[in-house]
Order: structure tokens, then C-alpha cells, then sequence
């Protein structure tokens, strides 16, 4: 059984990188959705489940080092 850590380390780039991208600031939401080919509400939901699915990938780093 793989250890959360080497779970976390396979984490698609695309997906930080594109939680990044959305809080960089450079783009607004219509531009990002336009890029996208979704709807500013599909973007929006998108953004917000990489965002908490990140804040996870966090907590669960945390645990593997505290867990030592």
C-alpha cells in the first residue's frame, strides 16, 4: 500500500498549477473560463475544489512528517 506521501508526490502538476494560475492575479475569473472553454460558474467551482483538495494534499503532508 503506497504511503500518503508518495500519493501526494503524484499529484498532476497541472493541478497546482493551475490552482496557482487562478490566484496569481494576472487573469480575471471570464478570462481563465474563456481559456478554459467553461462557463464563469464552472470555472469558479472548479477552482474552488482544487483549492480544497490542495488544502488537503497540506494536511496530509503535515500528518506524514509528524507521523515521521
Amino acid at each position: 500500500m503506497p504511503r500518503i506521501k508518495e500519493i501526494i508526490d503524484e499529484t498532476p502538476p497541472s493541478l497546482i498549477v493551475a490552482e496557482a494560475h487562478a490566484t496569481s492575479g494576472t487573469n480575471t475569473d471570464e478570462a481563465h473560463a474563456t481559456n478554459a472553454g467553461l462557463s464563469v460558474e464552472e470555472y469558479k467551482e472548479a477552482m474552488n475544489e482544487a483549492c480544497e483538495y490542495q488544502e488537503w494534499l497540506e494536511l496530509m503532508k503535515e500528518s506524514e512528517v509528524q507521523d515521521g
